[in-house]
């Protein structure tokens, strides 16, 4: 069948079964100026209840993404998925802003936004225990980032790998 004209305005993820079975919750897509042109960067994701954090204090140290900053704005969505009441989240979620890594913890639907150069993260769900959508938009067709290593606790530090958070466009 020929391809529409607008087809190509249209874009479906879908995860492999090995992802799937590895991980129920994850990404559900993933965009920039590469996918379309003009496009702003985003990352989306659905997460279940999973097995809880036994410490998520010690957790919330060495996972998730370290701090960093962007060039651009970023926009952070947390999306409840109960129909009754979409403001409830069903999950716990801890994001630390600033220099001073100022702890805030999310439990209700909630949109974040992060002005450009500032500090943000660790970012880290460490309960689910309903349904629920994580959107992330950058205001750029590319995200940048620049990681602030040294505003961590130096314990901290060895337990991250720093291949996995490079420094991007910058």
């Amino acid at each position: 069948m020929p391809e529409r004209k607008y087809d190509k305005y249209f874009y479906s993820y879908e995860r492999s079964r090995e992802a799937m079975e590895r991980n129920s919750s994850g990404p559900i897509f993933q965009i920039d100026g590469n996918t379309w042109k003009g496009c702003n960067a985003g990352v989306g994701g659905f997460f279940r209840p999973e097995e809880e954090i036994s410490n998520p204090k010690e957790y919330l140290w060495w996972s998730g993404h370290p701090p960093h900053v962007h060039r651009e704005a970023e926009i952070l969505l947390h999306i409840g998925t109960n129909p009754n009441d979409p403001s409830e989240l069903g999950a716990e979620i801890v994001l630390y802003l600033g220099p001073e890594l100022e702890r805030h913890v999310i439990t209700r639907s909630t949109i974040v936004f992060i002005p450009p150069n500032f500090i943000h993260c660790p970012w880290t769900p460490v309960r689910t225990w309903k349904p629920w959508i994580h959107l992330e938009f950058h205001q750029s067709l590319f995200p940048s980032e620049k990681g602030f290593w040294q505003i961590l606790p130096e314990e901290i530090v060895p337990k991250i790998s720093k291949k996995d958070f490079p420094d991007r466009d910058y």
